[in-house]
């Protein structure tokens, strides 16, 4: 993530795509452990970019919008009302660019994070509001075809690279990976996730250098490494997840994640205490720029069948139905993702994420209306190839049920959707 400013005792702005707020904060109002930086209520109540910086101006806060500004009239005229308005325009990109939705800002003094993000037309689907899950697996062979997620293949680095180059020129501005390791790898520790050399490390590196503008998040979880499929260590009789054990392996995984250059690691094992765990430990190891999206709300769903042919933790475990309901919330249970909230929000959480989406908006639009942080909703594998396989059937149109589930998503709170249809949408929406 680029660093715009880095003036001392001034707040610094990280971007993860083309759009900043660089915010400088007077000295009688230091940021304090636990709150937010103030333009970030501002962008959660759906304002625009534009709409933030004049109300940070306001404020009598030092205000600097930094984006692309397009070479039409109105680009110009928006430039200069800002300018009236107390705001400092600095373009840093070329005309036509899309705008970041995500951007992280720093007190360089204490280290406070908060994310923000600009949602701009509430409802609008846009490009920028997806992100592509990927799956990599090692070698040069050609794309594997996942056959439960039609149109979807395991990539070799080489192919992801020029994968996510694509996504990026369609305006999507991020990815999350995925591997797919040997089997021979895997083991009843998942010792393989701790390995320097894994091959996701390897495939972030490749995807950062080739495509520095584009955003990318890993799972942090054990189940692509485990011989049993499970997201964690087992208890010494095997008979459920040892919660303790597994918080410091992953939490010793999201710092070589971060020194690999993730820009935002994604604990998805559900395990109590990991996502505290884990931004202290990215704090010791120098990486406070390095952002967690919590899976807070991720439910004990039946729908993750395809995923675990994917990441091959079915074969491992031998059934596409695992159970995972010890560490899981129950989907019957709404009040419990709230205490996850909480619990995730008071442990450093970045960017909080409702997993599966389509079934779950009671809890998206629930939780929409309890944060101020980012919310993040995965329309996971077996949303995906419901909607395809009713198509093939001739049940179902493809393109519109594609759209529609995602507007869904979007219009119960989402800023952000993890969604298997994330090319397909994108091209669609630039068409």
């Amino acid at each position: 993530m680029p660093l715009l400013a880095t003036r001392p005792r001034h707040l610094r702005a990280l971007v993860l795509g083309d759009l900043a707020l660089d915010v400088a904060l007077a000295p009688s109002r230091p940021l304090q452990r636990g709150t937010d930086v103030p333009g970030a209520v501002r962008l959660h109540q759906g304002g625009s970019a534009a709409n933030t910086a004049r109300w940070l101006a306001r404020l009598g806060t030092r205000t600097t919008l930094v984006c692309a500004v397009g070479r039409d009239g109105a680009g110009r005229a928006l430039v200069a009302a800002l300018r009236a308005d107390g705001v400092l325009v600095r373009a840093v990109r070329p005309a036509g660019a899309p705008t970041a939705r995500i951007g992280m800002l720093v007190d360089p003094a204490t280290g406070e994070r908060s994310f923000v993000a600009d949602r701009g037309a509430a409802d609008l689907l846009r490009p920028a509001d997806l992100v592509a899950p990927l799956f990599v697996v090692d070698g040069k062979g050609r794309p594997e075809p996942i056959a439960s997620m039609p149109g979807v293949s395991r990539l070799c680095i080489r192919d992801l690279v020029r994968e996510c180059r694509a996504l990026r020129k369609l305006g999507i501005l991020a990815v999350a990976l995925f591997p797919r390791i040997d089997p021979r790898l895997k083991d009843g520790e998942g010792s393989a996730a701790l390995r320097e050399d894994a091959l996701v490390l390897r495939a972030v590196r490749a995807v950062k250098k080739a495509v520095p503008g584009l955003t990318v998040m890993t799972d942090i979880a054990l189940d692509p490494y485990t011989a049993h499929g499970h997201d964690g260590v087992l208890t010494a009789d095997g008979s459920d997840v040892d919660n303790d054990r597994t918080v410091g392996i992953l939490a010793s995984m999201a710092v070589l994640h971060a020194h690999a250059g993730v820009d935002l690691v994604a604990p998805s094992d559900m395990m109590d205490g990991r996502i505290g765990a884990i931004r202290r430990a990215l704090d010791a190891a120098g990486r406070e720029d390095t952002g967690i999206i919590a899976y807070t709300a991720k439910y004990a769903s039946a729908y993750y069948g395809p995923f675990r042919d994917a990441v091959g933790s079915a074969k491992s475990a031998g059934t596409r139905s695992l159970d995972k309901r010890t560490y899981q919330l129950n989907p019957a249970n709404r009040r419990e993702a709230y205490t996850e909230l909480k619990l995730d929000e008071a442990e450093g959480a970045d960017i909080v994420m409702v997993k599966p989406a389509g079934l779950y908006l009671d809890i998206i639009r629930g939780l929409r209306f309890s944060t101020r942080k980012p919310i993040a909703a995965y329309q996971v594998s077996g949303e995906y190839s419901q909607i395809h396989a009713a198509a093939r059937m001739g049940w179902l149109d493809l393109g519109d049920c594609r759209r529609e589930s995602l507007i869904a998503i979007k219009r119960a709170g989402a800023d952000m959707i993890l969604t298997y249809f994330a090319r397909d949408m994108a091209a669609e929406l630039g068409a």
